[in-house]
């Protein structure tokens, strides 16, 4: 995974010089912003920040999948610096947007196989009547953006003038963070046909706020966007994609 993702982005980003396109832009992943260890540390992250992982770090015996994709994540987000502080006259971008949540794309099929983050959103109303809710746990911080921010943010890149000479245009994208118990509570109020498919919340569940923060600091001063949407529409939009995804299939 290293390896391809170093080789990768060196060669599309080449091709693009080559091609003489003038702005690019790159997603990346919150998980650029921290070592995947601080997830759930008390902590705040924002742009500036840099996970410190490194290729010997990712092939330690026994080390999280989750850990070895940050660690590609974050390499490949060097080599696009490298890359672009050799290149002056490319305007280029990083959008680091955090866990997508949403509606599936326009032209995505509502008969796909559940995947990605959405696995975890099918957790909430999938499974045996009585299960308990899923509960969020390390290595996988509990944020969220939704999957229309990320969309935008990618287009105000795209419009946006070029980086002040020196800096760079490194955007974090997260809506903010919820934990799995608070969903579905909300999704069993706001949606009472849900209520008997949701699992159960533990009997004296006490909310964890031991997890990482995030500041989007230069969404607003380099692009002009005002606020993210909450966790309530987010998460709203995922699962009536999965409703409609299965009114699809008795059709």
């Amino acid at each position: 995974m290293i390896r391809s993702t170093i080789e990768g982005t060196r060669r599309v980003l080449n091709y693009a010089r080559e091609a003489g396109v003038k702005k690019i832009v790159v997603t990346g992943t919150f998980g650029n912003t921290h070592h995947p260890n601080e997830a759930w540390a008390p902590k705040a992250f924002s742009d500036d920040d840099w996970n410190p992982q490194t290729i010997e770090d990712a092939k330690q015996p026994e080390t999280h999948p989750w850990a070895i994709y940050t660690a590609s994540k974050v390499i490949g987000e060097r080599e696009v610096w490298k890359f672009a502080d050799a290149n002056k006259d490319i305007d280029v971008t990083t959008v680091l947007p955090g866990f997508i949540f949403g509606p599936y794309g326009r032209g995505q099929s509502g008969t796909e196989t559940i995947g990605g983050t959405f696995g975890w959103v099918a957790a909430l109303i999938y499974g045996e009547k009585g299960r308990t809710v899923p509960v969020n746990s390390a290595p996988f911080s509990p944020n969220y953006v939704h999957v229309s921010d990320v969309a935008a943010l990618h287009v105000a890149a795209l419009k946006a003038a070029p980086a002040a000479p020196g800096t760079h245009k490194r955007v974090l994208a997260v809506g903010g963070t919820v934990l799995w118990p608070e969903v579905s509570e909300y999704l069993g109020k706001s949606r009472p046909q849900l209520k008997d498919r949701l699992g159960v919340i533990p009997q004296g569940y006490k909310a964890s706020i031991d997890f990482a923060k995030f500041e989007n600091k230069y969404a607003s001063s380099l692009f002009g966007f005002r606020s993210f949407k909450g966790w309530e529409e987010t998460f709203g939009d995922a699962v009536d994609a999965l409703l409609a995804k299965e009114e699809a299939k008795k059709n």
